[in-house]
């Protein structure tokens, strides 16, 4: 016959190692948890501060003042007779974090036309390595005769069909090229402003955990008698060892 006292012993230790895995399964994620994530953060819109005329049209790109789409206000830059006239912009000063995972570009074009009349539009490129490379186009052909029109090209989650590193967005990688088009060579372009947003991912370690998890365990045993004096040393023993 078993033993009754036995049957209890091994009920309580049984009931020990239950606790005990249910103790380790709460504890453990949260002793194991991945770094914390911070999705959507982005650099807000950055302004150019240098340029230069590219090779197209007859290569001047926006020639009068083309300084002036280096922010977003009252004053633009001029592109006379600008079918597929290029420039590039840059030194767009962005500070990325070391370990950001980028998401998505978006461009801001604030730009107009003298006249709405035939086939206008401006296109966009990216370069990651100070021009040597360029992303495919993305057109913008909102034609419009008003100096508020802007139009937004990519978005939060648009990488423009590559995969970006910080490095790509340092002064001397990163250049956005504008390309002027029309069906009519005598089309006029005027562009007040270039700003880049870059959308990423940042990675942000945990705090540091104290040494106690905050988390109270109380043990409970059958002290009635029912169980000899030397399973009740051996099963305090076993829980002085558990705690």
């Amino acid at each position: 016959m078993i033993n009754n006292k036995k049957v209890k012993f091994l009920r309580i230790v049984n009931s020990i190692f239950t606790i005990a895995a249910m103790v380790v399964y709460i504890i453990m994620p949260i002793l194991s948890l991945t770094p914390l994530t911070t999705y959507a953060a982005d650099t807000g819109f950055n302004s150019p501060s240098a340029q230069a005329a590219d090779i197209g049209g007859d290569n001047n790109g926006f020639e009068v003042a083309p300084a002036n789409a280096f922010s977003d206000d009252t004053n633009y830059a001029s592109n006379m007779n600008g079918d597929d006239d290029a420039h590039r912009f840059y030194d767009y000063n962005f500070t990325l974090p070391s370990d950001a995972t980028v998401k998505g570009i978006e461009v801001r074009l604030d730009w107009w036309l003298d006249s709405i009349q035939n086939d206008n539009n401006m296109y966009v490129q990216l370069s990651w390595n100070g021009g040597a490379s360029w992303t495919s186009l993305k057109t913008n052909n909102v034609e419009s005769t008003s100096d508020t029109n802007n139009k937004i090209l990519g978005n939060a989650t648009d990488t423009w069909g590559r995969t970006w590193s910080v490095s790509d967005f340092t002064n001397t990688n990163f250049r956005v090229r504008v390309i002027s088009n029309s069906s009519n060579p005598q089309r006029d372009f005027y562009l007040d402003w270039v700003g880049v947003k870059v959308y990423y991912k940042e990675f942000v370690p945990n705090p540091q955990l104290s040494q106690s998890c905050g988390l109270d365990i109380a043990l409970v045993i059958d002290s009635s008698g029912s169980i000899s004096p030397t399973e009740l040393n051996q099963m305090k023993a076993a829980f002085t060892g558990f705690v």
